[in-house]
């Protein structure tokens, strides 16, 4: 209803991060602890869910593969999570970047 300008610009780059904002604390992989990461360790029954992912990432991951050893059912959630989490988090800013630069197109 408003005609281009600095008010309508503002309401929808306000509008972009309130949804942004929203579906963020719904999702549980994005290394930040929000409603949807309690949801998720509730369901799995892991409260230490993402710490135990990233030291298990950072501390044996690399040596267990080097090894060629396998991994059992917790390890492989743990780097579920973690390939997860850094996927979301690379997708939110690229789509994030993409809709800024093809929205002030439209």
């Amino acid at each position: 209803m408003l005609s281009p300008g600095l008010i309508q610009g503002f309401l929808v780059a306000s509008a972009i991060l309130q949804l942004q904002s929203f579906f963020v604390s719904l999702y549980p992989f994005c290394f930040l602890e929000m409603d949807g990461y309690h949801i998720l360790v509730e369901w799995l029954g892991l409260p230490t869910l993402n710490h135990d992912a990233v030291r298990f990432v950072r501390e044996s991951l690399w040596s267990r593969l080097r090894r060629l050893d396998s991994l059992s059912r917790l390890e492989m959630v743990y780097v579920a999570y973690f390939a997860l989490s850094l996927v979301s988090v690379v997708a939110l800013v690229a789509g994030t970047v993409w809709f800024l630069v093809y929205a002030g197109e439209a």
